[in-house]
């Protein structure tokens, strides 16, 4: 047996306050890792800390840029445990999305639809949360309750199949 982490953030940026204010979600961001001392972060957002845009998927460090600013934000880290297959699998679907990661970009439309509750899929699009779900869902790691589309990042805290780990501020969730 092997372990996904989900993790889970609001940083202090312009676009997760407004995702924040539209919402009033606790959470504005997810991630997916796959080692528990979130080395191995994956997600869609900034590709480069300073501007918005261009957005898409990104390796993570949780230890400086957007993180490092936001380290006294809370978050919440989930384990999810898999089998051996689901696991590898999982991790080579990341490998190979990250090898073509230029071709993939942020569904700005999505998140919007997100919100009214519309379904909005697109091919090589995702928003974070839209990402995790789909990476989890299509590797038969996790059923979701509703479409990827839809899932938001506070949507994964009533997931059964999740774990707590770590609730607090950012700075002390990894090892």
């Amino acid at each position: 047996m092997e372990s996904i982490y989900i993790l889970l953030t609001k940083s202090d940026t312009y676009f997760s306050r407004f995702i924040h204010y539209v919402t009033e979600d606790e959470f504005t961001h997810s991630s997916i890792a796959l080692d528990r001392n979130l080395k191995q972060v994956y997600s869609f957002g900034r590709r480069h800390p300073r501007l918005m845009w261009p957005a898409g998927l990104v390796r993570e460090d949780v230890r400086s840029g957007l993180f490092k600013q936001s380290e006294n934000n809370n978050c919440c880290l989930f384990e999810l445990v898999v089998e051996d297959d689901v696991y590898a699998n999982i991790a080579d679907d990341i490998e190979n999305m990250m090898k073509e990661s230029r071709k993939y970009h942020y569904n700005l439309m999505g998140a919007f639809y997100c919100k009214m509750n519309i379904p909005h899929a697109k091919d090589n699009k995702y928003f974070c949360s839209e990402f995790v779900s789909d990476i989890l869902y299509r590797n038969d790691a996790l059923p979701l309750p509703k479409p990827a589309s839809l899932m938001r990042p506070v949507d994964f805290c009533d997931v059964k199949e999740l774990n707590v780990l770590y609730s607090g501020e950012l700075k002390y969730c990894f090892r």
